[in-house]
């Protein structure tokens, strides 16, 4: 079994590699079959904790920290809208975008400590549970993300019942 783990996990890195790269916008059905069908098999339900447990790695994965954000955040009622980001412009990171009803600070900086988003290694079970998105007050996580897309948005877990 791990060495069919071990390879599917390959063939999956792969596929997103292949299929999720590209100097060109991507199609959306690209993110909402391939990315979620595979995140959701590795991360939320679980086959790469028993890839882990098999091989006696420990997997992590680089993402944004957005711990102070969600910190600071209750302390800017202006702010309606914060996304944690992970792109490079122009070899410029953008670690974070957010929507704010008050007036651009007069100084130039930001209303949230976006500049302190470090990249950090998280293991998957950290990953899922972190924050990544605020919106009308209410924050929404990675796994809620990706069980978005893949059961609301079309995915693969299509439902249009499901909450």
């Amino acid at each position: 079994m791990e060495k069919e783990l071990i390879d599917q996990l390959y063939e999956d890195i792969s596929g997103l590699a292949k299929f999720l790269t590209s100097p060109n916008p991507l199609p959306p059905s690209y993110v909402r079959i391939t990315a979620t069908a595979i995140l959701r098999k590795w991360l939320i339900d679980g086959w790469i904790n028993r890839l882990a447990s098999l091989t006696g790695a420990v997997y992590t994965f680089k993402s944004y920290d957005t711990s102070q954000v969600v910190h600071s955040i209750q302390n800017q009622p202006s702010v309606t809208f914060f996304m944690a980001a992970g792109v490079y412009l122009n070899g410029v990171p953008m670690r974070g975008i957010y929507a704010s009803d008050a007036p651009p600070p007069n100084e130039g900086k930001a209303l949230l400590p976006i500049d302190k988003m470090d990249l950090t290694l998280f293991k998957p079970n950290q990953l899922l549970i972190s924050k990544r998105i605020y919106y009308k007050n209410q924050w929404i996580d990675f796994e809620s993300i990706i069980r978005f897309v893949a059961n609301k948005y079309g995915g693969v877990h299509y439902d249009p019942k499901r909450e």
